[in-house]
Parts: structure tokens; C-alpha cells; sequence
């Protein structure tokens, strides 16, 4: 996946590939600018706290804005078994260094996108019950402050919610 972005002037470009095969994609998550590879993010190393990332593939990613003068890259990642994991990257850039901001992996999760540097995350609360039953969702509101995404509160839905309206659009702009 190719996806030009306008970050810093001139634009640079972000590009998702694979250096694994078809069980172990190996992904990762680069920064071309002027034709020069100035940053590489590897799924793998990204999650190793966590022990997953090496079978996880691109499902969606966006250009989004965290602020008046601020922009974000999102990508979210799709386990390739079961399709109920979901790994979300956000990278920034500060004075032409790209990092990554914040990084999350989930179940049949969504990343909402609000009006006014606000976000969301949904992750499905999957306890005991089926992976692709109705579930009760864990909502993660967030700020973008001080340059990073900030936690400020956090519910859990009252009733079970169907995963498919969430895992078939994991990054969801908002009007």
C-alpha cells in the first residue's frame, strides 16, 4: 500500500509492506521522503511486549488531523487467522522525525476519528462468549495533548454489540 500524505511540505509518502510470506507477513510501516527511506516501523518490534505482530496484515489506514496545525498517519492491521485481532499504529512527525505516537492492539476494535483533536477507541469485550458473537464494547475516549493521545475516560456499553459493525471499518471518521 502506497498513500501520499502532506505532513511536511513537499508531502511525503507512507508505505506498508511485507517481508514474510502469506502465514508471517512481517509487516511494516515506512516513510519515503525525496525518495529517501527516513523512517521504518516494524509491527513485530512494535508489539513484541505483547507477543503478536508477525501475522497481522494492513486492513485500512488514513490521514487524519489531531489538531489545527497537527497530522497523524493511522494505520490499523488485521490478524490473518480469525480476523479478531486488530493492531492500530499512529505515527506523527516533529521537526522532520517521524515517530509513532501511540500504538494499540485490540479485538474487533474501531478507532473513531471526532470533531476537535477527540477519539475513540471500541474494543470488543469478548470474556467467555463466541469471538464473532455479540459483545459488550469497552469505549476509550481520548484527547490529542501535549503531543500525544491522552486517555480521559472510559465505559463499557450496556448492551452486546455486534462485532461486525466495528472490525469491517476499523478507523472511522466521524462528521
Amino acid at each position: 500500500m502506497i498513500q501520499p500524505t502532506q505532513f511536511t511540505s513537499g508531502g511525503e509518502t507512507f508505505v506498508i509492506y511485507e517481508r514474510g510470506n502469506q502465514y508471517e507477513p512481517n509487516t511494516h510501516i515506512a516513510v519515503i521522503k525525496n525518495q529517501t527511506r527516513v523512517a521504518d516501523f516494524n509491527l513485530v518490534k512494535l508489539f513484541a511486549k505483547d507477543g503478536v505482530g508477525e501475522t497481522y496484515a494492513l486492513f485500512q489506514s488514513a490521514q487524519l488531523s489531531l489538531g489545527p496545525s497537527r497530522k497523524g498517519f493511522i494505520a490499523a492491521f488485521r490478524n490473518i487467522g480469525d480476523g479478531a485481532g486488530t493492531l492500530f499504529v499512529l505515527i506523527t512527525e516533529s521537526a522532520g522525525n517521524f515517530a509513532v505516537s501511540w500504538q494499540e492492539g485490540a479485538a474487533q476494535a474501531q478507532f473513531q476519528v471526532r470533531q476537535g483533536g477527540a477519539f475513540q477507541l471500541w474494543n470488543a469485550n469478548e470474556g467467555d462468549e463466541c469471538i464473532w458473537c455479540p459483545h459488550h464494547y469497552d469505549v476509550t475516549n481520548f484527547l490529542w495533548k501535549d503531543d500525544a493521545l491522552k486517555r480521559t475516560s472510559h465505559f463499557e456499553t450496556k448492551h452486546l454489540l455486534s462485532p461486525y459493525q466495528y472490525s469491517e471499518k476499523p478507523i472511522r471518521i466521524v462528521p
